[in-house]
């Protein structure tokens, strides 16, 4: 049998330092657990070029990815980017099917933007 990729679902990985550890950021990732049927995580060391200081930035990172079919998971990926930046993170990162998104809080129409968050696409 073949399977397409309705069947199988989309790939979805979100990259999250392992300084962002709260309640918040553990029960989104939970919920994405629970609703993709499981996850893997990687333990990596990211570096990374600081929009604030210029300064490379060294820090250990989770790498989770999962496949699903379920789009719910869009809600609670959006969800968990929010919380991360309110958290502190400059940034972060996601893909999906392999094109990368790197989030941000934007400043410039954060009163137009009921998230305050900036998706841009990266090439």
């Amino acid at each position: 049998m073949l399977l397409t990729q309705d069947d199988i679902g989309h790939e979805y990985k979100i990259w999250i330092p392992c300084e962002a550890d709260s309640d918040r950021v553990d029960d989104l990732v939970q919920q994405l657990v629970a609703i993709s049927g499981g996850m893997t995580a990687q333990a990596v060391q990211g570096i990374w070029i600081s929009d604030e200081t210029g300064e490379a930035v060294q820090e250990d990172t989770h790498i989770l990815s999962f496949i699903t079919n379920k789009p719910q998971v869009l809600v609670l990926l959006r969800q968990l980017a929010v919380v991360l930046l309110e958290e502190g993170q400059e940034a972060v990162l996601m893909t999906s099917d392999g094109r990368g998104f790197l989030l941000r809080p934007d400043i410039e129409n954060e009163q137009e933007n009921t998230t305050g968050i900036n998706f841009n696409l990266l090439q």
